[in-house]
């Protein structure tokens, strides 16, 4: 699984070597070729001009475009000096507030251009956001149908795959659903798309914070997706507007805005082995240009977290061992229980709070940690206690246990954010 920064908020166009570099120190091997760094939403709209960007716009409604292939030279040549490759690039686009009429001409041309681009940097994915402006709801796959399957030779002859990615609009300031922000509606586009042109040349890139602001169920869009989502977009949102922030970071009353555990539990039931860009440019352009790649190596930090997650089979590691045995008597262990007891069931629960000695959790008996020195050196020793793993892992080595010790670190396998009472547990059964 690839994991991708964006360059969106950390890099200048004018001046790339700071933000290639922040981001290949940070630890990332792949950086998204972004093409909207070179012709902007805002740009294409007010013709650029005396931009480069105006030139480009002008010169591709002249029939005589500047290859943005040509644009991105220096990006190309600053991320191979940096070690730094582009798994994925993204189209220009339109603001979701654009007063523009029909543009699918002036579109279809930078498409065509960014297609061009991506076979000149080696690029897989090009993420073409669908057409929208000036376009009446009841033409929206009409257009989108003739606009994509007019890409799909020149995208064939590059080798480049176009993703469709969810959409919002905003309708005089309040974001809305817009193209393929229903998961139904998304599946049955890529589909007809690729019946039209007898192979796979579309798949889907799901961004979540657009998905999450339009208020859809991450776990429910995945699901059904599925195998077409290729290229998977992290980005946080407040909930009311636009915006790139990272993973995390958008929180109220101390519960993120963005239901992280949806999104997790959807990705393992299809066991997505794709793209993961990290997007949180307005998250970046919040600090201090000296902190800036500090935020970096933790957003690195992030999409390992997620790469570890959806990588990680508890249930291959729990079937190694013959037997186990729970540390830690918290809400963790309920969730142990409720999915994997019946399969995996544990001799007893041990814990360092000797109040709850010699009751039961589950139906299983609480004991002291003395007691494992009873069990035999094949018997796992699970914690389920993220906050204190470390401390618990040196405490069993300082009892001289050989066992194997693994740390049951994956809430996001669990769809409910919700403490799992005993009571809950008991009813379920």
């Amino acid at each position: 699984m690839e994991i991708v920064c964006s360059p969106a908020g950390v890099m200048d166009r004018d001046c790339l070597g700071q933000g290639m570099r922040d981001i290949a120190e940070a630890g990332f091997s792949e950086v998204m070729m972004d093409l909207s760094l070179y012709c902007t939403g805002r740009e294409i709209e007010g013709g650029g001009r005396d931009s480069r960007c105006g030139q480009v716009c002008r010169g591709l409604q002249e029939a005589n475009p500047i290859a943005l292939q040509d644009e991105a030279e220096v990006f190309l040549q600053l991320a191979s000096e940096h070690g730094l490759h582009s798994a994925v690039a993204y189209m220009p686009y339109l603001l979701t507030e654009t007063k523009m009429g029909d543009c699918s001409v002036l579109l279809k041309r930078l498409a065509k251009e960014s297609i061009l681009a991506c076979r000149h940097a080696g690029c897989r994915y090009l993420v073409v956001r669908p057409l929208f402006s000036g376009v009446e709801k009841k033409e929206l796959w009409d257009v989108n149908r003739a606009f994509y399957l007019g890409l799909a030779d020149v995208a064939k002859d590059a080798g480049v795959t176009i993703l469709l990615e969810n959409q919002c609009r905003s309708v005089n300031g309040h974001m809305v659903r817009g193209a393929c922000s229903e998961p139904e509606e998304a599946a049955a586009w890529v589909d007809a798309l690729n019946e039209a042109c007898g192979e796979e040349r579309f798949g889907f890139c799901f961004h979540v914070g657009t998905a999450s602001l339009c208020g859809m169920d991450l776990h429910g869009f995945v699901t059904t997706v599925g195998a077409r989502l290729k290229v998977l977009i992290l980005s946080d949102t407040d909930g009311r507007t636009e915006g790139g922030f990272l993973p995390f970071t958008m929180v109220e009353k101390g519960t993120s805005k963005t239901d992280w555990s949806r999104l997790m539990s959807g990705l393992r039931k299809i066991d997505f082995d794709g793209v993961m860009v990290l997007s949180m440019g307005d998250t970046v352009k919040a600090f201090p240009l000296t902190l800036r790649g500090e935020v970096l190596r933790l957003a690195k930090k992030i999409g390992q977290q997620f790469q570890e997650q959806l990588a990680s089979d508890i249930d291959a590691l729990l079937q190694r061992y013959p037997q186990r045995v729970l540390f830690g008597a918290g809400n963790l262990c309920r969730l142990y229980m409720r999915v994997f007891g019946e399969k995996y069931p544990p001799l007893f629960i041990t814990d360092n709070n000797a109040k709850i000695w010699g009751t039961e959790i589950c139906g299983l008996p609480v004991k002291s940690p003395a007691e494992l020195s009873t069990i035999s050196e094949e018997c796992a020793i699970v914690i389920c206690n993220v906050f204190h793993h470390q401390s618990i892992r040196g405490q069993i080595e300082g009892m001289g246990l050989r066992n194997p010790v693994m740390v049951l670190n994956d809430e996001y396998l669990f769809s409910s954010k919700k403490k799992v009472s005993e009571e809950e547990y008991d009813a379920k059964k």
